[in-house]
């Protein structure tokens, strides 16, 4: 009876351990691509500049353009990309914004819901920039390198 206990415990976290683990290689399976409109001037950002833009500090582009950025709110490309580029969890970040808002320091950006969403947002604004999945279309946007 002993050893039947044994052996079902085993084989349960030996189960767990297995599902964790692709768990996990799905999540870095996929990955995030940083996107912006055709018109912007650059076509390579630092991982401080990009930082800098979606916490709201930098608002313009070298040649003045306004910045609009977006944030895709699926899962997991927006816990790689604020992981990856920002050093933020989820929450930490819907922090930051709420906190900007209440103090009147800023507006929360869009929360978009697909790579779709992302890709028209970015397609008819000026100056946009957001992120998608690594299978998204990019073809009607500029893929932006990150250095």
């Amino acid at each position: 009876m002993k050893n039947s206990f044994k052996l079902r415990f085993r084989l349960i976290i030996a189960f767990l351990l297995v599902f964790i683990t692709l768990s996990e290689a799905h999540i870095f399976a996929s990955d995030a691509i940083v996107v912006g409109s055709k018109d912007l001037s650059v076509s390579t950002l630092s991982k401080e500049a990009i930082q800098n833009i979606f916490l709201g500090q930098q608002t313009t582009w070298e040649d003045g353009t306004k910045i609009k950025f977006a944030y895709l709110q699926l899962d997991p490309t927006d816990k790689i990309f604020l992981r990856e580029y920002m050093y933020y969890t989820n929450v930490r970040y819907i922090r930051h914004w709420r906190s900007q808002v209440f103090s009147g320091k800023g507006e929360m950006p869009p929360m978009l819901q697909s790579d779709e969403e992302m890709l028209k947002f970015i397609k008819e604004n000026k100056g946009a920039i957001g992120f998608v999945t690594s299978g998204a279309d990019t073809s009607s946007v500029k893929t932006l390198s990150v250095k």
